[in-house]
């Protein structure tokens, strides 16, 4: 049984060394976003040194040499703590079967559970669309705060995580 907090959701976006969890590829980079009903309750965002070169395709599409990664942390230092930030959360992904393939992967490798229901982006706007409403409505204000203008690409998967509650929020509106 899945136990989680069904005012408590976390935004997540991945940046990987290629496309498949199932033929070693591993996560370089992950940004998530926290939300507690309506309010915002912190980000976590890193580099992961996952010990694979990254692909010529991956580096064009996430902007991640192996260079950024020498002095990035491991997996078993990271992944430790993101679960503890999701701990509970429904996840909420852009394009969930890809990022939650390899974060099940990685959670896996270290023997941690990973429970966490998650929902796509483009799922939620399904159910908006037949009258759903989600107690986070005002995503919106949260967007005000932190406004996509603002934000530097230093940490692209923030900026993701950021875009799909856009996605969300227009969603909403609409």
């Amino acid at each position: 049984m899945l136990n989680t907090d069904p005012n408590r959701y976390v935004v997540i976006d991945v940046a990987t060394t290629r496309r498949s969890p199932n033929r070693g590829d591993r996560i370089i980079k992950v940004g998530a976003l926290a939300l507690e009903g309506a309010a915002y309750a912190g980000e976590f965002h890193r580099l992961v040194d996952a010990g694979r070169r990254i692909s010529l395709g991956a580096r064009e599409v996430n902007g991640i040499t192996d260079a950024m990664l020498e002095d990035a942390p491991m997996p078993d230092e990271v992944f430790p703590a993101l679960h503890r930030f999701i701990k509970g959360a429904i996840l909420v992904a852009h394009n969930a079967r890809f990022d939650m393939a390899f974060l099940l992967n990685e959670f896996k490798r270290l023997g941690i559970a990973f429970p966490n229901r998650h929902r796509r982006t483009c799922e939620l706007s399904c159910k908006l669309s037949q009258g759903a409403r989600l107690r986070t409505i005002v995503i919106v204000l949260l967007l005000e705060l932190f406004p996509l203008s603002n934000f530097t690409m230093h940490f692209a998967a923030i900026y993701n995580v950021r875009s799909s509650l856009q996605r969300c929020t227009m969603l909403l509106i609409l």
